[in-house]
């Protein structure tokens, strides 16, 4: 019996290399069946190479289920020129009364881009506090595929982000976030950009939620001052922006070329900024939280929308926009209700032209996981434009 099965074996394997593998393989091996690699497309068994037929709503072949790679620049307005497919765009109009739209990147960009950013650390000092102590820490900053610090005629807009409760710097630069970031640049048309992580715990050893090293949570918001006062200058020193100069003149004098975002309490970070340090930002993004105020204080969502607006109005002349982000339902619902309230004054130019508006809202169906890498390609179609 084992002899007959051997035999079997080797015929079979004479006609694959002999008769070709046809696109509807078929063939088996132990209980193994659909012999075609689905990373790579070609047949397991005979090596010939799957004739794809691409589903361009999917963007993967019917035959091997391999997804197509893309051409550059494929987004939801360039379909991909092997495949057809484009990025889909879900569209909502019912949930804060307006708009929102929500972009949902391949598959794909989730693997190991070929050209790849890398990832450095920048250390500073900050006595900002005013409790006599020096913090010596650092920032994590990805600098995109190409970057040369010897090409200083090259410039670089940067988006600062803040972490969440009980994480840290390498929120976004690690993992399958980092290698959404480097094909966000590599395969669509977004710009490359720098991207500096940063930290409100003053102990790098820490990473729980409300123990005593978290600035956020002090009673009076003063992070503010590390990010302006230390590591805007040593960021923008060191790095090829468009600061002509580091001082709060020359910072203040670039800031369109500069975002501040952040996630979950790190967004909450975002709302403080636009109150605390607007004049440095241009672009805001807070994603998945809403705006609860200063440390432990806790704004209403009337008190939270009179600070944004005292504060806009403090800086006539300084255009911003908002683009705010959260989940659905497993996110946190209070984001959706505040948004709506915000949108219900009329004060904000609602949409996504930052010619003429400066506020869009961003809702996905994603959990309140880390999808910050997902929402940046988003809001990056609107930013520094």
């Amino acid at each position: 019996m084992r002899k007959i099965c051997a035999l079997l074996t080797a015929l079979t394997l004479l006609l694959c290399m002999f008769g070709g593998c046809k696109k509807t393989c078929q063939h088996e091996w132990g209980r193994e069946k659909g012999t075609f690699d689905r990373f790579t497309g070609v047949c397991n068994l005979c090596g010939a190479v799957c004739e794809h037929e691409w589903n361009k709503k999917t963007g993967a072949c019917s035959i091997c289920k391999k997804y197509c790679e893309h051409t550059l620049g494929t987004s939801e307005e360039k379909a991909c020129e092997i495949c057809g497919y484009t990025i889909p765009v879900e569209v909502t109009t019912d949930v804060v009364g307006a708009t929102t739209e929500f972009a949902v990147i391949p598959h794909t960009w989730d693997w190991e881009c070929p050209e790849k950013g890398t990832v450095e650390r920048l250390y500073y000092d900050t006595d900002a506090y005013g409790d006599g102590t020096t913090y010596h820490k650092y920032v994590l900053v990805y600098l995109p595929y190409g970057y040369n610090q010897a090409d200083t005629s090259k410039k670089y807009n940067v988006v600062y982000f803040q972490h969440a409760n009980g994480s840290n710097r390498e929120l976004i630069l690690s993992n399958r976030s980092l290698n959404v970031i480097d094909n966000m640049f590599y395969r669509s048309a977004i710009e490359p950009l720098i991207i500096v992580c940063t930290t409100f715990y003053m102990d790098d050893t820490s990473t729980v939620a409300f123990d005593g090293w978290s600035e956020e949570t002090q009673s009076s918001f003063q992070f503010y001052k590390e990010v302006t006062e230390d590591i805007l200058p040593a960021v923008e020193s060191h790095y090829n922006t468009y600061a002509e100069s580091c001082d709060a003149e020359g910072l203040i004098a670039s800031r369109d070329h500069r975002a501040f975002t952040g996630f979950s309490r790190g967004a909450n970070c975002t709302w403080n900024m636009f109150c605390y340090a607007f004049e440095y930002f241009r672009w805001y993004s807070p994603m998945s939280c809403n705006f609860v105020g200063a440390g432990k204080e806790a704004f209403t969502n009337e008190e939270a929308f009179e600070a944004l607006k005292a504060s806009a109005e403090a800086h006539p002349g300084m255009p911003y926009f908002i683009f705010a982000a959260s989940g659905g339902d497993r996110d946190i619902p209070a984001v959706r209700g505040q948004i709506r309230d915000f949108l219900s004054h009329n004060y904000f130019s609602y949409g996504k032209d930052p010619e003429k508006d400066n506020f869009f809202y961003l809702l996905s169906d994603y959990d309140h996981g880390n999808y910050a890498s997902d929402y940046y390609y988003n809001s990056l179609q609107v930013f520094f434009h």
